[in-house]
């Protein structure tokens, strides 16, 4: 799921993106961090360059992950950053 040009992708445990139902979420995606799966019940985010999903934990930005849902909010990863 691409993410350039748009907002920064997130998934929460209401499975929702932003205020926008995440349709394309795969259960099977890994965060390129830990090497685990991200999956709905985590506060996962898509970097908009390399489109690796990350734990919001993994990336130590767990008091703004809220914030980084907000629209036109971009988000890129620490190794992209």
């Amino acid at each position: 799921m691409a993410a350039k040009g748009g907002r920064s992708k997130l998934v929460s445990e209401t499975g929702e993106e932003g205020d926008v139902k995440l349709e394309g979420k795969s259960d099977s995606d890994i965060c390129a961090d830990c090497d685990r799966k991200v999956s709905r019940k985590d506060n996962g985010l898509l970097c908009e360059n390399c489109e690796g999903w990350f734990h919001s934990k993994c990336q130590v930005i767990e008091d703004t992950y809220k914030v980084i849902g907000q629209s036109g909010v971009h988000w890129f990863c620490n190794g992209c950053n």
